[in-house]
């Protein structure tokens, strides 16, 4: 998304549509949009405890957008 001729929102995977990069959010690191919490932090807390609702309860997130993030870190390893 842009903003005159500035990138204003990325939204980098098809395949994890709620994540985004936002400059203004969390320095530009890739979160989930609501809530703002950075992809590798879902991730990381899912990897551990292999549940969607648990992270997402802790978090204040969907679950999906657990599972969004934890595909995104999984693509970015992959690359």
């Amino acid at each position: 998304e842009f903003e005159g001729r500035e990138a204003k929102l990325w939204w980098p995977s098809p395949e994890a549509p709620q994540v985004v990069i936002d400059p203004a959010r969390c320095l530009g690191k890739p979160i989930v949009n609501a809530g703002s919490v950075p992809t590798v932090v879902l991730a990381e807390a899912y990897e551990a405890e292999k549940d969607e609702r648990l992270v997402a309860r802790w978090f204040k997130v969907e679950p999906s957008a657990v599972l969004d993030a934890a595909r995104f870190e999984e693509e970015l390893r992959a690359a």
